[in-house]
């Protein structure tokens, strides 16, 4: 984090803030107090600015993942409720129609739908669940529904994630011929810098004193 600098206007007049003024390393390396300016402090309460970083993070989420969560954020800014979608319309938005094992909706919940949805609830900003509509035995339809978080709650909830990937892959896989647990994480990149800067605000933002802004 040496070296983040945060700028803009205020009354048509340029400022400037580093983010980070000073930080130690305590506890043998386990803990890390970060001293924030009261401009990087008001900067990053904005939510204009969270809009910023959760949208470069999230063009590294998975593929198929990234396109469900461009699709489910396009009808939340709509103001609609939920999203549905035949399930032609949503093989074809997932630029899988031209696979015919995913014509299968076993497989393509497997293999598509279920990893999307695993790592875009995983990505901290939303929690998205998906019900299958059916005629008679078939499934025609999916429909999503969503609950949008604020900074603060998704900064809680990529801070508790990063934990628990941590501890498993500390852990070995119950069988030895099973596949590494990394290959089914999202994107390393998106879990470690919304974790560092993210999760490591979240107290501070969530303490800050308006007061002294």
């Amino acid at each position: 984090m040496t070296g983040l600098k945060l700028s803009g206007q205020h009354r048509g007049d340029e400022w400037g803030a580093v983010l980070v003024a000073e930080w130690h390393i305590t506890e043998g390396g386990s803990q890390a107090r970060i001293l924030i300016p009261p401009a990087g402090v008001h900067a990053l309460r904005s939510p204009g600015n969270f809009v910023k970083i959760e949208t470069t993070a999230a063009h590294r989420l998975p593929p198929h993942a990234r396109r469900l969560y461009a699709l489910l954020a396009d009808r939340k800014r709509q103001r609609e409720p939920y999203a549905q979608w035949s399930i032609d319309n949503l093989r074809g938005l997932l630029g899988v129609d031209d696979k015919r094992s995913y014509d299968r909706w076993q497989a393509l919940k497997v293999r598509v739908l279920d990893p999307a949805l695993d790592a875009i609830n995983d990505f901290g900003t939303v929690d998205v669940t998906m019900t299958p509509k059916k005629v008679g035995r078939s499934v025609v339809a999916v429909r999503f529904d969503w609950r949008w978080k604020d900074p603060l709650d998704a900064a809680d909830t990529v801070a508790e994630n990063e934990r628990h990937s941590a501890a498993r892959r500390k852990d070995p896989p119950d069988s030895p011929d099973a596949p590494p647990l990394m290959e089914t994480e999202p994107d390393p990149v998106v879990r470690e810098g919304m974790a560092k800067l993210l999760g490591s605000l979240g107290d501070k933002l969530r303490n800050a004193d308006d007061g002294d802004i």
